[in-house]
């Protein structure tokens, strides 16, 4: 019998992620709301990434297809349109193999572009963690939840890389930035959400370790792409963002 739930496409791009990827996994696979197809890119790992994800990727689990594909070591913008190339799903979402998502956070997009049939993307809140230095233990929250660029807390519609195209493999760090750029530049619908959707573990050594004020260009452009909303369309939940924008600016 044919689920009435949406396909929810989801993209983890793995690079010398072993530890983590178990966890990032596993917080896909407690959520609901939509059919699920993961599909984990192994970017080149040197490390036991491919002997992980082959344990952790069985045959079948029901309402969930499981893919895993390797490639020489591109980069993350190549590992994420090896994904999209597979992707089936009228939706997609990536979760990097050091982040895991909270519960509930598939139901809670989903049943937002059901209100809202018009969103090309619902863009969610960011936790930051620290990644917890021994194997097991819970990583330390830190404060207040920002709203980033970071596609992990995003999930959009398949036509929006339809209009604005897929990453730029040329950019080792910062492809995410420049996609952003293009989805404000086309004037898609963007639905906010104040809902943590993204746990962005810290990590010491990492490509973006301390690069976090580099959010502050994403936070002016969506200000001003909400206010331009707000006077096109009227949408409340768009003013209420800008100013949770204002506000995030504000306090960094």
């Amino acid at each position: 019998m044919k689920s009435d739930q949406p396909l929810l496409s989801i993209i983890v791009p793995v690079f010398n992620g072993a530890d983590t990827l178990p966890t990032a996994l596993k917080s896909i696979l407690q959520q609901c709301g939509a059919e699920l197809q993961i599909i984990l890119v192994d970017d080149g790992s040197t490390d036991a990434s491919v002997t992980v994800a082959r344990q952790l990727v069985p045959n079948s689990i029901a309402s969930t297809q499981l893919t895993h594909v390797q490639q020489e070591n591109r980069g993350p913008a190549a590992a994420r349109n090896r994904g999209l190339a597979l992707a089936q799903g009228e939706f997609i979402s990536f979760l990097d193999a050091d982040d895991y998502w909270p519960a509930g956070r598939i139901q809670h997009h989903m049943a937002l572009f059901r209100q809202n049939p018009a969103a090309a993307m619902v863009i969610g809140t960011t936790q930051l963690a620290r990644l917890a230095v021994n194997p097991g233990a819970a990583s330390p929250i830190l404060p207040a939840p920002l709203i980033q660029q970071n596609l992990g807390a995003i999930t959009c519609r398949r036509s929006v890389f339809e209009s604005v195209g897929v990453f730029n493999e040329t950019l080792r760090i910062g492809e995410d930035k420049e996609w952003f750029q293009r989805v404000l530049a086309a004037g898609l619908t963007l639905q906010m959400s104040r809902n943590v959707a993204l746990v962005y573990q810290l990590r010491e050594g990492s490509l973006t370790y301390g690069a976090i004020d580099h959010n502050r260009w994403f936070l002016a452009a969506l200000r001003d792409h909400l206010r331009l909303e707000r006077r096109e369309a009227g949408a409340s939940l768009a003013a209420s963002a800008a100013v949770d924008c204002e506000r995030i600016e504000e306090e960094r």
